[in-house]
């Protein structure tokens, strides 16, 4: 088993709600003995999807069942429609069919659509039952696992319905991530280059150093790339849990994704909406004085080795994503706000973004 990792996510005033991150290569024993520690006996529900339960879920139940664990196991189909208000009740349902209580946890197995969901369902049920984080997918693993966000989506806009509720544990086995195609990969690549953006440049120096390949040679790297973008979104949630201040950082590229998304009918992945969003708000901070053109031109050389898009897909019109721009929950008063870069490292938010540079911003982006 390769060395774990442990990062602490302090949440102050009264750092009740503090919870670890176990970061590592083959680290479920450890994930199975830690649940078990927490839960006990106490009849409890792991929730994954329907791909996932194949793979790794069924075997992870039996695992914990195996530990003297009362566990139950329900899955939903895979993909971002799962995360909907008539999925969540369904999940709700079993939970109660289930028989859990308030002394009940929710174990959540899969990508970031099953973290969100099973997130949201813990923090709703009974009042709020305890939520367990196990992330399978990359884009989880560096960054929707941890920060307590939870969310369903409405058909016109991304993350609209959702809660604040942070997680019991975090267990993040990069092994998961050998089982994933090079498209998912991608997908969460666009996440890894954001913390490298806003926050810890460094991240973006070791994946120009060991990407030119792509994504070839890179498992050796999984743990340290998840510990550096977990330890910088632990430092940011820490600071601002309720998302009113800095935490807004992490929506770089989420401005112009999250529209593309609904543009899209959630057809588009996360990671490649992110991925345009990042490339139009860097063209943005570029037209604005911000940046210069090196800034924009090496994230998107990065993007590129990832073949991840920097411009509208074909089908997307620019009058489409304007309409959607002003819906985004992260909106205030209709103003749009925009994650911008000062340079590489150094982010920040603002809502006063002229409507002619935005215009510009998404026509450059246009294929």
């Amino acid at each position: 088993m390769s060395s774990l990792r442990r990062i602490s996510v302090h949440l102050p005033p009264t750092g009740a709600l503090d919870y670890t991150i176990a970061v590592g290569s083959d680290i479920l024993d450890t994930a199975v003995s830690e649940l078990k520690s927490f839960l006990g006996t106490r009849r409890s529900m792991v929730l994954t999807d329907d791909h996932v339960h194949e793979i790794w879920g069924a075997a992870f139940v039996e695992k914990l069942r195996g530990s003297g664990m009362n566990i139950e196991c329900a899955s939903v189909p895979q993909g971002e429609r799962s995360k909907s208000w008539e999925c969540a009740q369904t999940v709700l349902a079993k939970m109660m069919s289930f028989s859990l209580n308030r002394d009940s946890g929710l174990i959540a197995v899969g990508g970031g659509v099953v973290g969100d969901l099973g997130g949201f369902a813990a923090s709703v049920y009974m009042r709020g039952i305890s939520c367990f984080q196990v992330p399978t997918t990359l884009l989880a693993q560096v960054d929707s696992c941890v920060g307590g966000k939870t969310a369903v989506d409405l058909p016109t806009a991304k993350n609209a319905v959702g809660t604040f509720h942070q997680p019991k544990a975090v267990y993040a086995d990069t092994r998961f991530l050998n089982t994933l195609p090079d498209s998912a990969l991608a997908n969460g690549m666009a996440e890894v280059i954001k913390y490298g953006a806003i926050r810890d440049a460094s991240i973006l120096a070791l994946l120009e150093d060991n990407t030119s390949k792509g994504l070839e040679g890179l498992s050796d790297l999984w743990p340290e790339l998840v510990t550096r973008c977990l330890r910088v979104k632990s430092d940011v949630v820490a600071a601002d849990e309720f998302d009113r201040g800095e935490r807004m950082i992490l929506n770089f590229g989420h401005t112009a994704g999250h529209a593309l998304e609904v543009v899209t009918g959630f057809e588009m992945p996360h990671g490649e909406a992110v991925a345009f969003g990042m490339s139009t708000a860097c063209r943005i901070s570029e037209s604005l004085g911000l940046i210069d053109s090196s800034v924009s031109e090496r994230i998107d050389r990065l993007l590129d080795r990832f073949h991840l898009p920097q411009s509208l897909p074909e089908d997307a019109s620019i009058e489409a994503v304007l309409e959607c721009l002003p819906r985004d929950k992260k909106a205030s008063d209709r103003k749009i706000r925009w994650v911008l870069l000062r340079d590489l490292g150094d982010a920040f938010v603002t809502d006063e973004v002229p409507r002619d540079r935005i215009v510009a911003a998404l026509k450059r982006n246009t294929t």
